[in-house]
């Protein structure tokens, strides 16, 4: 892991496994809808970017809210 320079007074570091990682992520096609743990779409879908196209095997694992 590499630390750059310090940016407003935070460290910023690089971590290239991490970001390759998230640049690895599969997206659902624009306007997919973010989904709540009980299958129901979330509130503010307007806040959201982009959906990581995941499967999710049961409720449990979206307890993570990544």
């Amino acid at each position: 892991m590499k630390v750059g320079k310090p940016f407003l007074g935070f460290l910023i570091s690089f971590n290239p496994g991490y970001t390759q990682f998230l640049r690895s992520l599969l997206l659902k096609p624009e306007g997919s809808k973010v989904k709540l743990y009980t299958g129901g779409n979330a509130h503010f879908q307007t806040m959201n970017y982009a959906v990581v196209d995941l499967p999710v095997l049961s409720n449990a694992e979206q307890c993570a809210d990544a």
